[in-house]
């Protein structure tokens, strides 16, 4: 990157960011949103120069990375996520457990969105080998809707292992109360690997949809779903 395309980011970058806070109240709706449309805005030899910095902005930490991943979940162009799968990759290597998830997980959601399959088996590897933490929800959910086997195999293996006192109730069922497709992405996974898994999956479904916020429409594809097959 030349000095003159990184002085245009920086002074892009500083004007975005001052417009952003000067809405902070909206902040978390309207900063993501807002960064995509002004990436897309952007004439195309800029773009990707951008999308390069914007990367480096993520990958320093700091205040805004959060946003840049953000953005780079649906823009990032394959040059972009070489290096981020270089730099999990490396990550991964060098901890186990829960350790580094913070910086791990962010980064993967931004692969696992892609509709390239080159990148899956990264995303595996985290989903299926470590240790799941408080963040690897948000990764799983990262492959939905580009790649329905690897979500469900994911899930299933989610509702498999975790006891669940420790999803009953939470947004973890939650999330799929106003997505049925995923849900039955996911059912007969878990259903093939744990009849109890399903039973106790399926209860917490059905009293999690006799909550007021859920639709008609929601509610009625959720009880057909988890009515007893056959």
């Amino acid at each position: 990157m030349g000095m003159a395309e990184r002085l245009d980011f920086e002074s892009w970058w500083a004007d975005f960011l001052e417009q952003i806070r000067r809405v902070d109240r909206v902040e978390g709706e309207y900063a993501p949103a807002r960064l995509v449309q002004s990436i897309r805005e952007l004439p195309s030899d800029l773009r990707s120069v951008f999308l390069d910095r914007l990367l480096q902005v993520a990958l320093a930490g700091g205040r805004d990375a959060g946003l840049a991943l953000l953005a780079l979940e649906s823009e990032a162009e394959p040059r972009q996520c070489d290096v981020i799968a270089g730099h999990v990759a490396r990550l991964l290597a060098a901890s186990t457990g829960c350790a580094g998830e913070e910086a791990i997980a962010p980064l993967l959601r931004v692969l696992a969105a892609r509709q390239a399959n080159h990148y899956l088996p990264l995303v595996s590897r985290y989903l299926h080998e470590r240790e799941i933490c408080a963040l690897w929800t948000s990764v799983a959910w990262g492959l939905w809707p580009a790649h329905p086997a690897e979500f469900a195999a994911a899930w299933a293996r989610y509702f498999t292992s975790v006891p669940a006192v420790v999803w009953r109730g939470t947004a973890v069922v939650q999330a799929f109360v106003s997505r049925p497709a995923a849900l039955e992405a996911v059912r007969r996974g878990v259903e093939e690997r744990s009849a109890g898994a399903w039973a106790d999956l399926r209860s917490a479904l059905l009293e999690e949809s006799r909550r007021p916020w859920v639709s008609p429409a929601d509610r009625a594809a959720l009880e057909a779903l988890a009515a007893p097959a056959g």
